[in-house]
């Protein structure tokens, strides 16, 4: 099976959608900003195969907060997959320890299923733990995201477009700047 990554990237400038130039869109302060580039993506699958949309948007981020408008959140069956598959891997291993009558202490070998449970839970809890923002930050991953998209079914045209914000005042600067797309049904902004 070979893989064809048929990627759409229209132009977003098209949209009218504009975001605020004045603060940085994750942690909020006004000093040292840069522009940078805002990649949302939805993945839309149809039995075995699927199309990506990719928008990219121009917005501004300190330096500190640059690293995040590349990084997309962990969805949460990917988190639960994450936990699992910890679990799994430690539980197989203490499972053959058990079955192969290995030297190990009697509370493991009666409390095995617990121990893997835990054993394989905790660093998948302590990975996700270390994915948590560092203050100003309102997020360890993109601070805007794409929530919902309306897509028409001939030509792929934007309808409608829903973008979620992590920081309370660039949610507010950016209804205020988009208000007439808003007021028109073409864009939402809300917490995300």
């Amino acid at each position: 099976m070979h893989p064809i990554h048929i990627q759409q990237a229209p132009d977003t400038s098209e949209l009218g959608v504009r975001f605020p130039h004045t603060r940085c869109v994750n942690c909020g302060t006004h000093q040292g900003l840069a522009e940078g580039v805002l990649e949302l993506r939805q993945t839309t699958y149809l039995l075995v195969a699927g199309t990506e949309l990719l928008l990219r948007f121009p917005v501004v981020s300190c330096e500190r907060c640059e690293a995040t408008l590349a990084r997309r959140a962990l969805s949460l069956p990917q988190r639960l997959f994450l936990g699992a598959l910890s679990i799994a891997t430690v539980l197989t291993f203490v499972f053959l320890a058990v079955s192969l009558d290995l030297d190990m202490p009697a509370w493991l070998k009666s409390n095995w299923f617990a121990a893997s449970v835990i054993g394989g839970g905790v660093p998948a809890w302590l990975w996700l733990e270390r994915h948590r923002p560092e203050h100003p930050q309102t997020s360890y991953y993109q601070p805007i995201r794409l929530k919902r998209l309306k897509r028409s079914f001939f030509g792929g045209r934007i309808e409608r477009m829903v973008l979620g914000f992590t920081h309370a005042d660039v949610l507010r600067e950016f209804t205020a700047l988009n208000r007439p797309l808003i007021d028109a049904g073409v864009l939402g902004a809300e917490r995300a």
